[in-house]
């Protein structure tokens, strides 16, 4: 039988995680490494001027910082400025406090807030014991509240320069959303076999009925899912959510996809051609898109008819004969931020460190599909899109013929033999888009920028070794054992992400941009 060390789990005994960025208390923040790139900009953007003058009353915003170390008193020095812009830009519409967390009753209150202390490595006021040097905690985060909708953004990351306007006009616009009991319809396309949002498919049955539909629905009741019958879709959605397919597209039904597209829309789509069949305990995969890889062509993205492997992936230590071991499932790639495989500028995987994308295909992108001069015109860059957004390692393999499974091997290396290289398993496109099947069709007069992300990963919003669990299976089935771990390592970053996805369907895409913007 398998043997999983550190098989403690992510997810309490049926409870459900709230996807919000955490900070282990304590960490260490190190410092920051010097950035060639654009000059700090302290102003604010329209999109953040817009959503200030959408307020009702004032939001209120404490902001905790300990100073006294030099990074950490630069970074605040940009960002006072970035608040001082705030506050002009819409007069009583936003208070502001900035307070030392270095008092003890303003961290008395941060820690009751539940922001996370993080252990500072250039303090001044460094203690050194028979142990070394003792680092000092500090506090470098928010405390928001707007009528009688509070949160809070737990570290603000003073390493991190990128999309810091982002994260609190994103904050912000959620307090919002909260306090005015707005609510946001957004599609899932149903009717092809696809696994529900509802589905309890996340953790093994014994901690829990976890799923991403009560998960949304008791954190950000402002989502609200919708299954839909593409033969009558409702052009008031605000967006469309397309899953794993397990039976075809007809045409109508692809049509009536772009159709909603060109009247301005935004479609995620979480869907490859590798796939695997409800509760096979081997994992095998088999290669068949469904009809969609026609629907993406035409706005330049390119499915491939394979499934991709990668050594660089999810993994489990397990004990062997010869002692413990680590044994990766290449049929689950893992993009790391770290490495350069998720661009972290781009809203949905805004600030994650990693990606699992189970089950994955390769994307190709053919920009001349979507020419610039007619996908731009008129649009300010940043939102006009056409990028990769999550790739591979370099020692990735691409089959054309369906791998045996993917289920645990401790000869896993078969699954990577071959030439290698990086592939695309993510992109998104932006702008006035033609038509995936009348090239010559123009978008809707008037209508907005159109969206679409693809995550080629059919198993992506799942726990795929739950899913291959056969119901009433025992504990100890081996796909179960594997399974604790992978809720553990994986699904804090997948639910982030699809809460994230959620945000930039429904968003101002100009606010969904600021997540590329340098304080």
């Amino acid at each position: 039988m398998l043997l999983l060390v550190a098989a403690s789990l992510f997810f309490a005994c049926g409870a459900q995680p709230t996807p919000a960025p955490t900070t282990p208390a304590p960490t260490t923040a190190a410092a920051p490494t010097p950035r060639a790139s654009a000059a700090p900009a302290h102003g604010i953007s329209e999109a953040s001027k817009r959503l200030l003058r959408s307020l009702g009353e004032p939001v209120h915003l404490d902001v905790i910082i300990t100073r006294g170390v030099p990074y950490v008193d630069a970074y605040l020095r940009d960002l006072e400025r970035l608040l001082a812009a705030y506050s002009a830009a819409a007069p009583g519409k936003i208070e502001i406090r900035v307070l030392d967390g270095k008092e003890p009753v303003i961290a008395a209150s941060a820690k009751r807030s539940g922001l996370a202390p993080v252990a500072l490595v250039e303090h001044r006021d460094l203690t050194v014991d028979d142990d070394g040097i003792v680092p000092v905690y500090g506090y470098f985060g928010v405390v928001l509240s707007y009528g009688k909708a509070t949160g809070t953004i737990k570290s603000l990351q003073p390493t991190d320069r990128l999309g810091v306007e982002y994260l609190l006009s994103a904050k912000i616009r959620e307090l919002r959303e909260e306090a005015q009991a707005a609510t946001h319809r957004i599609g899932v396309v149903g009717g092809h076999g696809e696994d529900a949002l509802s589905a309890t498919l996340l953790v093994p049955p014994d901690l829990g009925r976890a799923n991403l539909d009560a998960i949304v629905a008791q954190n950000f009741p402002y989502y609200r899912f919708e299954t839909v019958d593409l033969n009558a879709l409702d052009d008031d959605l605000a967006a469309l959510i397309v899953t794993q397919p397990q039976r075809p597209y007809t045409e109508k039904e692809l049509r009536r996809i772009d159709q909603f597209l060109m009247r301005g829309k935004a479609v995620a789509v979480f869907a490859s051609a590798s796939s695997s069949a409800l509760s096979d305990a081997r994992m095998r995969p088999s290669l068949d898109s469904r009809g969609l890889e026609r629907l993406l062509a035409g706005y330049g993205i390119e499915m491939r008819r394979d499934a991709v492997t990668d050594p660089d992936a999810f993994t489990i230590d397990v004990m062997q004969v010869t002692g413990p071991s680590r044994i990766p499932f290449p049929g689950i790639p893992l993009a790391q931020n770290e490495s350069q495989r998720l661009d972290t500028s781009f809203a949905p995987l805004f600030r994650l460190p990693q990606l699992a994308m189970p089950f994955a295909s390769s994307l190709v992108l053919h920009p001349e599909k979507q020419p610039d001069a007619v996908r731009c015109a008129g649009l300010a860059p940043e939102v006009c899109a056409f990028k990769v957004v999550v790739r591979t390692g370099p020692r990735a393999v691409s089959s054309s013929s369906a791998p045996a499974s993917f289920a645990f091997d401790l000869e896993w290396q078969s699954l990577v033999r071959g030439p290698t290289a990086r592939f695309d398993l993510g992109a998104v496109v932006q702008g006035h888009l033609t038509s995936a099947f009348a090239p010559s069709d123009a978008p809707v007069r008037g209508a907005p920028p159109a969206r679409l992300l693809v995550l080629a990963s059919s198993q992506f919003l799942v726990n795929p070794f739950v899913r291959a669990t056969a119901a009433g299976a025992p504990k100890g089935t081996e796909a179960l054992q594997i399974a604790g771990p992978y809720a553990q390592q994986v699904l804090t970053q997948t639910i982030m992400a699809f809460k994230q996805t959620l945000d930039w369907l429904t968003a101002d895409p100009e606010l969904s941009a600021l997540a590329a913007k340098e304080l």
